[in-house]
């Protein structure tokens, strides 16, 4: 017979062999997420929109001259477009940059590697849970890696050079380090350094980590009670964290982008009523499971989700509503923080009044830690109900074929439809690369060469194409009201709109560029006269 001590080290050896096969397979999933992430990122989206060259080009501005794109040297906000950036978008694409040079590639991949760090993190998040006991922590966090890799949310916006999916990262870090901290206090220190680097990702963390924080410390403040010093010495740091950000709003750089988007030029009746509603909106099934931002009521921009899926997947809501009950029935610190999270998403998006109104994946993509995490507490729970081996293997075959069938159905919408239905103004604003490597090749040709103005800030696609400013002069921003017959010139403008062109001019077509669906993108031509 076997002594009890005997069945104790079987037991742990057991343990310990199931932990590390499911390492092995959160690795694996990993590796997926960052396969689907990476797959054709400089190719699609199909275009490059004037927020992504802005971040890469202020990288290759601080890489080479030490200063942004107006000569300043290492500003901590960057001014951009009317308004004033957060550094952390830019800083970290320093290293991209400097291994692969300005290109969309570059700026791309470090929101390909953080998101894929993402799946990581949220793994860990969930195996340092106490919703589960014995192995249920990690299954919970495999389950996790699985969901947040193959999320249509996440995949989307972990795709190009923007500065949202940053959001997320940073918060699940200090997440993650706080949760360790509860039990090696030193993480605590770690957990508010990356709480204040969260701070400077995006504009609605602002709002939503402070109060993350907040609900953290109630939650976990027993804990906190017994460890006064390193309690202490956390929150001086996120203090110091951010005297940076008062000091921005105290002069008013920081404000510069939330007076443009805000609600708050509303009365105070309507500013509640229009709060309310966007907040609500956000938990709306149509923007969550069905149809997501782009087919939204009042949407109109199709940069922020593809067609033919929510920001979830539609079999998901039984389980994130089965996750919702047991956070609330299992009372644990993590799932009341988890319920906390939930509440806390939508509040950046609420406030803003721009791009269609609320819901707006993109203002509210911090909504990717909660509802990835509580759908995935609704998986893990449905498992820990089934008592029965072949019970468990018939039910992960079932929840296997929904991801594979899901995931393979949105992959092939994104990478087949999605570009030929969002390359155009309201999408990527394809062909400023097109349009430069023209003009590049042919500068000594002509005395100038117009890029038209119909983009969001054309003039950064000129500085990102042509970044040491070698066909400087040449290369501009203008309409055909510039012609000058005494000038060599060619002029880049919408192809819809040679028949207008036509009724004015008389021009000779040099190129044509066209859409991914074929259409007429734009059309390189030169003015030969006026018409009398």
């Amino acid at each position: 017979m076997m002594s009890g001590q005997d069945a104790i080290i079987k037991i742990k050896k057991t343990d310990k062999s199931f932990s590390a096969l499911v390492c092995v397979l959160i690795i694996l999933v990993i590796l997926l997420g960052f396969i689907v992430r990476i797959y054709k990122i400089s190719a699609n989206p199909a275009g490059l929109f004037a927020d992504e060259a802005a971040i890469a080009y202020n990288a290759y501005t601080l890489v080479t001259r030490g200063t942004d794109e107006f000569g300043t040297s290492w500003p901590f906000f960057f001014r951009s477009f009317g308004d004033f950036r957060n550094p952390v978008p830019i800083y970290i694409n320093i290293p991209s940059v400097l291994l692969f040079g300005l290109s969309e590639f570059a700026v791309r991949l470090t929101a390909v590697l953080c998101g894929s760090l993402t799946i990581l993190i949220l793994a860990l998040v969930a195996w340092q849970s106490e919703v589960f006991s014995k192995k249920s922590p990690s299954v919970y966090a495999l389950i996790t890696a699985v969901t947040v890799a193959l999320l249509p949310w996440h995949i989307h916006f972990s795709r190009f050079g923007s500065e949202y999916i940053y959001f997320p990262f940073f918060l699940a870090l200090g997440w993650w380090l706080f949760l360790k901290g509860v039990k090696k206090p030193v993480f605590l220190l770690l957990s508010s350094l990356a709480f204040g680097v969260c701070i400077y990702t995006y504009y609605p963390t602002w709002i939503v980590t402070p109060l993350f924080i907040l609900i953290l410390c109630l939650i976990y403040r027993r804990i906190l009670v017994r460890l006064p010093k390193f309690a202490i010495v956390a929150g001086m740091i996120f203090i110091i964290s951010l005297v940076p950000l008062a000091t921005g709003l105290k002069n008013g750089i920081a404000l510069t982008r939330w007076q443009n988007v805000t609600i708050t030029k509303n009365t105070r009746a309507g500013l509640t009523g229009k709060f309310l509603t966007n907040y609500l909106a956000h938990f709306s099934p149509r923007f969550l499971f069905t149809k997501g931002d782009i087919d939204y009521p009042g949407h109109f921009i199709r940069r922020f989700g593809s067609r033919g899926a929510g920001e979830l997947y539609v079999w998901m809501l039984p389980f994130f509503i089965i996750g919702i009950i047991y956070a609330v029935i299992s009372k644990t610190p993590f799932g009341l923080t988890l319920l906390g999270l939930l509440i806390l998403y939508p509040l950046g998006s609420s406030l803003a009044d721009s791009d269609g109104g609320a819901p707006l994946a993109f203002r509210s993509v911090i909504g990717i830690i909660p509802s990835s995490l509580l759908t995935a507490l609704g998986l893990a729970a449905v498992t820990g109900w089934l008592r029965k081996q072949l019970y468990k293997l018939l039910y992960f075959a079932i929840i296997a074929a929904l991801f594979t069938i899901s995931s393979i159905s949105y992959l092939y919408e994104y990478h087949a439809i999605y570009p030929l239905y969002a390359s155009d103004f309201w999408g990527w604003q394809f062909g400023p690369r097109d349009i430069m490597t023209y003009f590049l090749s042919h500068k000594s040709v002509y005395d100038d060469l117009y890029l038209t103005p119909q983009f969001n800030a054309p003039q950064i696609f000129l500085d990102f194409y042509d970044p040491r400013h070698s066909c400087a002069g040449v290369c501009k921003v203008g309409e055909l009201d510039r012609y000058d017959p005494s000038r060599r010139q060619l002029f880049a403008v919408p192809s819809h709109l040679l028949s207008e062109i036509s009724h004015s001019y008389e021009y000779q077509l040099r190129q044509q560029i066209f859409y991914p669906d074929g259409s007429g993108a734009f059309t390189l031509l030169e003015i030969k006269s006026k018409v009398l």
